[in-house]
C-alpha cells in the first residue's frame, strides 16, 4: 500500500455530459464508417465462381414495363 490516500467523488450532469457526448458522437462515427465501407461498391469484380455484382452494361426494365412508342 502506499502512504497517498484517493477517493472518488460522485460525478454531476454537468461533468459528465462531455464523457457522454464525446462516447455518443465516437459511436455514430464508427457506425457510420462501417456502412459506408459495407455498401461501397468493390474496385475489383468477384469471381466468375461467386455471384458477380460488376455489370459492363447498365440494367435494363423489365418487359412488361415497357410502353411502345405512340405514333
Amino acid at each position: 500500500m502506499t502512504a497517498e490516500y484517493h477517493y472518488r467523488r460522485n460525478l454531476g450532469l454537468a461533468e459528465l455530459l462531455p464523457a457522454i457526448a464525446i462516447g455518443l458522437g465516437a459511436g455514430l462515427a464508427g457506425f457510420y464508417l462501417a456502412r459506408v465501407m459495407a455498401e461501397k461498391t468493390p474496385l475489383v469484380p468477384r469471381s466468375n465462381g461467386t455471384k458477380s455484382i460488376a455489370r459492363s452494361e447498365p440494367p435494363q426494365p423489365p418487359r412488361a414495363a415497357i410502353k411502345p412508342a405512340a405514333r
